[in-house]
């Protein structure tokens, strides 16, 4: 699939790509296909084949992408209670944080008009301990925080700089890193064709947050 001088064509190279010939006519036009992941993604229509030295069609996953990385972009702005330096073990830690919302956008290139979805199918906490929680979409305006919203975890190892440096120290950690993603899901499709997902790496920040631990002391025997 190329553009020549009378815009849209199709010919043949020897490098790999993902397009195939469906359909050829007597005038030596074609139906081209794209597939993607086994998929047959879209057609061509019937296009002529080039008459002159060809440029690169435009790829339809390339547009995708970037009009993913557009949208996806911020990371998760975690909102902690007990805050950074308060830790304490034996006390719940809650997490509060806004998740962003459903994005679509259709886009037109030469003939074609690809539709892409975007969403965070999961906000997913990793406490650093060890712990790791997934909170589904159908939670997400419960992740408010302290003291009522759902993403809480409690410590039971205070932390220590140099790790290990007293027994009851977490022997490799002075802070746990505390770690918020978003994991985005997303899927396109051309022409109204089938819908293909693609792969969006998830956004993440992470937080250093040391653990210490409350000791009770007899100052009274009265």
């Amino acid at each position: 699939m190329g553009t020549g001088i009378n815009g849209e064509c199709w010919y043949r190279t020897s490098a790999h790509t993902d397009w195939e010939v469906l359909s050829r006519f007597e005038d030596g036009s074609a139906i081209l296909g794209l597939r993607r992941n086994g998929w047959l993604v879209f057609d061509t229509g019937r296009i002529p084949t080039c008459t002159s030295e060809p440029g690169d069609a435009p790829d339809p996953e390339d547009e995708v992408e970037a009009a993913i990385t557009e949208y996806v972009h911020a990371p998760p702005e975690p909102e902690l209670n007990p805050p950074t330096g308060r830790g304490l073990t034996g006390m719940d830690t809650f997490i509060g944080v806004p998740v962003p919302g459903p994005w679509s956008d259709t886009i037109s290139v030469t003939s074609w008009t690809i539709d892409v979805e975007v969403w965070v199918d999961l906000l997913r906490v990793d406490w650093g301990d060890g712990t790791i929680t997934d909170y589904p979409p159908d939670t997400f305006t419960r992740i408010t925080g302290y003291p009522d919203g759902i993403a809480s975890h409690m410590y039971e190892v205070k932390t220590c700089n140099p790790p290990g440096s007293a027994p009851d120290c977490h022997p490799s950690h002075a802070a746990y890193p505390l770690t918020v993603s978003y994991v985005w899901a997303a899927r396109w499709r051309v022409n109204d064709g089938q819908w293909i997902p693609i792969d969006v790496p998830p956004t993440s920040t992470t937080v250093d947050y040391p653990v210490a631990e409350a000791v009770s002391t007899l100052t009274d025997t009265g």
